[in-house]
């Protein structure tokens, strides 16, 4: 016969273990993990990922990466809607885009290591910006007529470049800031210069929407001053510039920038003006996903 006592122990350890099944938070739904999931910063999502497979398993749930602005409060996002509610997507003759399943998880992956390479510069910011299918340089020129072009770069970009679409929607995440570092250097120098970093040097297409982008957000005048302020080269020769990966012969130094003198107007030639150095060229980085 079971002593008292013995029933006592029994029936405590069974409160005690229901009660440990009840707050143990492995024992936490998944529904309820998520929501707690979501409240973790990078880092501690990062941490929480090692503790076992299956939170490994449910940090990579699609859901905990939809919102980019969350891990990146210096990212600005400029997609499909944007380009609706700015550029207005059926004037720029831009058919039916499929929208990609994005896989965020990798693109918040690379974005960590594009803000890593601003290091105390973060503050500049990333520019995500989503390139649709059918997107072309008439368009973009057409529609936002603050470019200046230079007249061999445009009978170029007539014959070569002008109707051809973007086959394929894409992202590309292109860095707030001309590297100072690059300043100075031939196209090629500088290819090798962003490639080092896990880069890209601009297509023409992507740092004129770029640029189209900073300015309808009213970004561009800001961006310019700062670069200004920070650059004894600019305080000199009056104008910023990145080179571009299109161009062939005499004109394989094609550069989109902005000068002091211009006004809104933003510059697309062939090399630096002459009145210009090398040293107003200084490369954007992109990163393509």
């Amino acid at each position: 016969m079971t002593s008292p006592t013995s029933c006592s122990t029994y029936s405590a350890g069974c409160l005690q273990y229901r009660k440990e099944q009840r707050t143990c938070i492995k024992n936490l739904p998944n529904e309820l993990l998520l929501r707690i999931f979501r409240s973790l910063s990078l880092a501690d999502l990062g941490r929480a990922a090692c503790v076992c497979q299956a939170w490994n398993n449910l940090s990579s749930d699609s859901s905990l990466w939809q919102d980019l602005g969350k891990f990146f409060p210096y990212l600005h996002i400029f997609d499909e809607r944007s380009w609706k509610s700015y550029g207005n997507l059926s004037q720029l003759e831009i058919g039916p885009t499929i929208k990609a399943q994005d896989d965020n998880r990798r693109i918040v992956e690379t974005l960590q290591k594009l803000f890593q390479l601003l290091g105390k510069d973060d503050k500049k910011g990333i520019t995500l910006v989503t390139m649709p299918k059918g997107l072309s340089l008439r368009a973009l020129v057409e529609k936002y007529p603050m470019f200046c072009i230079s007249p061999i770069v445009f009978s170029f970009i007539k014959e070569e470049l002008w109707d051809i679409p973007i086959l394929k929607t894409y992202k590309v995440a292109i860095i707030n800031k001309f590297f100072e570092e690059s300043r100075g250097l031939s196209r090629d120098e500088q290819d090798v210069f962003v490639h080092k970093m896990g880069c890209e040097i601009p297509k023409l297409v992507e740092a004129i929407a770029w640029t189209v982008v900073q300015y309808r957000n009213g970004n561009m005048t800001h961006i310019f001053k700062s670069m200004l302020q920070e650059s004894p080269s600019l305080k000199v020769f009056g104008g910023t510039y990145t080179y571009c990966v299109e161009g062939k012969g005499p004109l394989a130094n094609i550069v989109v920038g902005k000068s002091i003198t211009s006004g809104d107007s933003l510059a697309i030639s062939a090399g630096p003006p002459p009145e210009f150095s090398d040293l107003s060229c200084g490369t954007m980085a992109v990163h393509r996903l």
